[in-house]
């Protein structure tokens, strides 16, 4: 016996729009329970921190992935 598509349940996901992530204490391990809100970088702030660094390296063309994940990547380490 096949059950038709519009029989079956679809799984379900938590509707919780806050990310968390446990928190570091002052030795820096995570430590239980703790819980700190993580911060979304915003393609805007990408974007600008990239075109810096466009500029630092003279406007030379040809590098803007580069340059993306690379200020994607400081953005990331600086919010630790």
């Amino acid at each position: 016996m096949e059950l038709s598509g519009s029989n079956r349940q679809k799984p379900t996901r938590a509707k919780s729009a806050l990310k968390t992530a446990p928190a570091r204490g002052k030795s820096g391990r995570r430590g239980v329970g703790q819980v700190r809100p993580l911060t979304i970088i915003s393609p805007t702030d990408i974007a600008r921190r990239a075109y810096e660094l466009f500029l630092l390296r003279g406007g030379e063309h040809g590098q803007d992935v580069h340059d993306w994940l690379h200020a994607e990547g400081e953005l990331r380490r600086a919010q630790g």
